[in-house]
């Protein structure tokens, strides 16, 4: 060793090793030692134990120094002090093959490897990152990366800085990318092209599981890159990219000069990849100041595939969760599920505010199964001029469940229209505030093509357009909308409550609204001419009407059942239910008030075969009447009551445990007078969600059982079940329903084939009206929900078209 090289305290040099770095010393590279009998300490401080290290066994200079020498010994330390790629470096002379990386492997000018001891988390200084706000760093970042994936996984720290990249970071399986917080920036170089900034798997590349991005900034720098065009994205999920994880990332100025088609984090095809699930993106914030960015999230599947339909994909993007982020900017869609086989999917906790998208969150062109729950979203400003979207009027649509007809070529050559439906997607307690008028329509909650959807306790403040007639309310029913339930929440401040849209062909089927507690300045209910309208039940709703001369219902070629209602009314000549041509309803045991009367139907309304019945007028000469007394989450326990009277729950939370969790929508009352027990006075009224099971890896899929063989009896832990019949007839056995109220089950003919699956009550219960059903064909499925008492009610039920399919 030189007279020049630098000496270094005991204490120093332990804590520099630490225990790991010591035994790797004494494993990898200081045989002469063990061959002597010698420790390590003694090796590098002499056999005293104390004081400075050894000079005959401790060198000390920087890394230019290092990759320069000539002769390098395996008995020796080599401490690197400077440059910011401090460290310990000892001689491998078996390893003649590695690539000098500047941090974990330095060659010399006489070709020996030299190794870095260290334990824990690799450094993205030691690879030649600056974070100097100048350098460009990718090329040092990318060379972390490669090493965290040769050796199997680890974690990259990225220090304090601001790191220019210019090209796409690849993270691989295992790897954890951490910064320091928002001191840790990486940005895209200015004037750069667009590119993808981070691929967590990629079609043909690479996979990425188990990986995790955590506390730091990505900046997409997108004032600065005037060029960018279509396709510059951020974080991008692909490939079987499954259980990966961001969180606490602030990814902002991402986006095109077009505005238009940003994918900010996830887009995945099931064609020829594999599942996309169970990634999570937590307490990440998503900030567009420019308005230059399409979408924040999208979740996606390629639903212009017209060779399968609906339930014919085999590879999904499903149970991935999206929790606690906030969003602010965009100008097309902010959170995006779509595809037919984008499914169970969850969007909890998150808040967008100051948006200019065309929709906030939605599950779109037949996404199906997907959960959006206690979100806030507030100040939606309408789209921009000059944004390029499907439609030459776009609409302003909080929330959007929606399926998609589209039309392309087979296999064969041959044009093909294939209509798409979301399916059974759910909407619990979000908030919805400030949803100005569109250019064409702008709601709260757009159903279209849409099936089984459940909405429950959503609230609705403040969405208003300039004039009482436009097509904008807090809740728009469009096109087909098939077994939806709408319930509790509240809509305040705006001009509408519901409508059903006009169009010859359109279908509604039995939709459930009940127990809203509304207050509009316009209709509470209107519908539109044209379609067919069967099965619609309005019960238990608290309605005010603020504006004089408006009716609180308004019906156009519909049947209906209004029942159990309170309409109160502002005056004038409006009406508690408007009948217009061709709607038969039934009304009956209403409270209305404040109104010119309480039904006025039209000439040619067909009323002579409506019923009204058993409805309670009051204050007809114009003044309203004081609303129903509410409670915000308790049952009342004071004041008088009459029987019959309904208390709405204005703040509706999940109660239970799964898979019988519920909400309280109501409470009813039981008695007249002022006692107050339950049970006896009041009763209350549960709606049931199936939520999935409990579990830390939030955003599974609900557990399947593949069953095969001739019986089988259904048991608590089978939330799904797929019968392969392949072999035989095969009996699925149901628990009572008594004993398990609001449990629900789907099950699926899994096998082609003519072997039918006989679905079976038990004892005196019956399944969908009878003892038994059948499911015949491949892929037909049912949704059974129990009453409690002895039915298992048909929730859905889904019968392809390749009847008996025998392939």
């Amino acid at each position: 060793m030189s007279k020049q090289a630098a000496q270094i305290s005991r204490r120093k040099m332990l804590a520099a090793l630490g225990m790991a770095g010591v035994a790797g010393v004494a494993g990898m590279s200081l045989s002469a030692a063990e061959s002597h009998g010698q420790s390590v300490t003694s090796l590098v401080y002499g056999n005293t134990g104390g004081g400075e290290p050894n000079p005959e066994h401790v060198v000390t200079l920087t890394l230019e120094q290092l990759r320069s020498r000539t002769n390098v010994s395996p008995e020796l330390v080599y401490l690197v002090r400077y440059n910011g790629h401090e460290g310990i470096f000892v001689c491998d002379p078996a390893d003649t093959v590695s690539v000098d990386n500047t941090a974990t492997v330095v060659v010399t000018a006489s070709g020996m490897r030299l190794k870095r001891l260290y334990e824990g988390a690799l450094n993205a200084a030691w690879f030649g990152a600056e974070g100097n706000g100048a350098t460009d760093d990718t090329a040092a970042i990318r060379s972390a990366l490669f090493t965290i994936r040769d050796n199997g996984g680890g974690k990259l720290v990225i220090p304090k800085g601001t790191y220019i990249i210019s090209g796409t970071l690849n993270v691989y399986s295992n790897t954890v990318l951490e910064g320091d917080g928002e001191a840790t920036v990486l940005l895209a170089k200015a004037g750069q092209e667009g590119f993808s900034f981070m691929l967590l798997g990629y079609t043909g590349l690479f996979t990425c599981k188990h990986a995790q991005i955590r506390n730091l900034v990505l900046d997409g720098n997108i004032q600065n890159r005037p060029d960018i065009q279509r396709g510059n994205g951020c974080l991008f999920l692909g490939n079987e990219a499954q259980y990966n994880l961001v969180e606490n990332v602030t990814i902002r100025n991402f986006g095109n000069n077009d505005r238009s088609g940003n994918f900010y984090t996830i887009e995945a095809t099931e064609q020829d990849t594999g599942d996309c699930h169970s990634n999570v993106i937590r307490k990440c914030r998503f900030d567009d100041p420019s308005r230059m960015s399409g979408f924040a999230v999208r979740y996606f599947t390629n639903f212009t595939n017209v060779n399968l339909s609906d339930h014919q994909f085999t590879k999904f993007v499903r149970n991935n969760l999206v929790e606690d982020c906030v969003f602010e900017g965009f100008t097309f869609n902010v959170i995006e599920l779509a595809g037919p086989a984008t499914i169970y999917n969850t969007i909890r906790q998150c808040t967008i505010h100051d948006t200019n998208a065309v929709t906030c969150i939605e599950s779109d062109k037949g996404g199906s199964y997907n959960r959006f729950e206690n979100n806030d979203i507030m100040k939606m400003s309408g789209p921009l001029e000059g944004v390029k979207v499907d439609s030459e009027t776009p609409q302003t649509i909080a929330m959007r469940a929606q399926g998609v007809i589209y039309t392309g070529l087979n296999h064969a050559g041959v044009q093909v229209t294939i209509e798409r439906y979301a399916r059974g997607n759910l909407f619990i307690g979000n908030k919805i505030r400030n949803v100005p008028k569109g250019k064409s329509s702008s709601g709260g909650l757009l159903l279209s093509r849409a099936i089984d959807t459940t909405a429950v306790g959503n609230d609705f403040q403040s969405i208003v357009s300039e004039n009482l007639t436009d097509i904008h309310s807090c809740i728009m029913l469009d096109a087909y909308v098939e077994r939806a339930t709408i319930t509790g929440g509240t809509i305040s401040d705006c001009n509408a409550g519901i409508i059903t849209t006009a169009g010859m062909n359109y279908l509604y089927k039995d939709i459930t609204i009940s127990n809203l507690s509304s207050k509009t300045k316009g209709t509470f209910y209107r519908s539109y001419t044209g379609g067919n309208k069967k099965g619609f039940t309005l019960i238990g709703n608290q309605v005010e009407i603020e504006t004089v001369n408006v009716s609180a219902i308004d019906l156009t070629e519909e049947d209906m059942l209004i029942t159990g209602n309170r309409l109160s009314g502002a005056g004038g000549w409006g009406f508690g239910v408007m009948v217009r041509p061709n709607s038969k309803p039934t009304i009956a045991g209403n409270r209305i008030s404040g109104f010119t009367s309480t039904v006025r139907p039209l000439p040619d309304s067909a009323f002579s075969r409506s019923v009204v019945a058993d409805n309670t007028a009051l204050n007809l000469t114009g003044a309203p009447v004081d609303p129903i007394q509410t409670t915000k989450s308790a049952m009342p326990t004071t004041g008088s009551w009459v029987r019959n009277d309904i208390v709405y729950n204005q703040n509706p939370v999940l109660l239970g445990t799964a898979p019988d969790e519920y909400f309280v929508s109501c409470w009813v009352r039981l008695t007249t007078g002022s006692e107050h027990i339950a049970g006896i006075d009041w009763t209350e009224q549960r709606v049931y969600v199936q939520t999935l099971p409990n579990s830390e890896a939030r955003g599974q899929v609900l557990p399947v059982k593949q069953i095969t063989g001739s019986a089988y009896t259904a048991s608590l832990n089978d939330y799904q079940m797929e019968v392969d019949a392949t072999a035989g007839p095969s009996v699925i056995q149901l628990p009572k329903a008594s004993e398990h109220p609001g449990r629900t089950f789907l099950i699926i003919k899994a096998s082609p084939g003519r072997n039918k699956v006989t679905v079976q009550a038990v004892e005196h219960d019956t399944v969908g009206g009878t003892r038994s059903m059948k499911l015949q064909s491949r892929n037909e499925s049912v949704t059974l929900m129990s009453n409690g008492v002895n039915r298992w009610h048909v929730q859905s039920r889904y019968s392809p078209d390749d009847e008996n399919d025998d392939d």
